[in-house]
């Protein structure tokens, strides 16, 4: 087996479902905004409290779960909803510390989630093929 084949393939599926994939990766988008501010937040408790560390780990995780599974209802196979959960969550996760505790810095991070992700809500095909040419060039 290649690794075209390994990828899998992006699915069409009913418009209903696919519709319904793209207003569940539109909420987990926002809510990867939120949860990632939390997690920053907790980052101060690390050294004072045991939980904060494992909370941390949680809400990255439950973020992860929601951007791949809802990829995964809009057509993308498995292993390309997780390279794009697994890239839109690192790379927000990864400005929150820009963010710092500025004004507006939940509402910035929901905004640059969305942004991350808004071509995979409308271009998804298209997206899906961008993702497996960036994998044929790296493996």
């Amino acid at each position: 087996m290649g690794p075209e084949e390994a990828v899998g393939s992006f699915r069409t599926l009913d418009p209903s479902v696919q519709w319904a994939g793209r207003g569940a990766f539109l909420a987990a988008l926002c809510a990867t905004g939120v949860l990632e501010r939390v997690q920053f937040g907790l980052r101060f408790l690390e050294a004072r409290t045991w939980w904060a560390s494992n909370g941390r780990d949680v809400l990255n995780a439950s973020g992860f779960a929601a951007l791949t599974g809802s990829a995964w209802l809009i057509g993308f196979s498995l292993p390309i909803a997780l390279v794009l959960g697994a890239t839109v969550l690192i790379l927000v996760n990864a400005l929150q510390s820009a963010l710092r505790r500025r004004k507006g810095a939940t509402w910035t991070s929901v905004a640059l989630a969305v942004a991350l992700g808004f071509p995979a809500l409308v271009a998804p095909a298209q997206v899906d093929r961008v993702i497996r040419a960036a994998l044929r060039i790296l493996f």
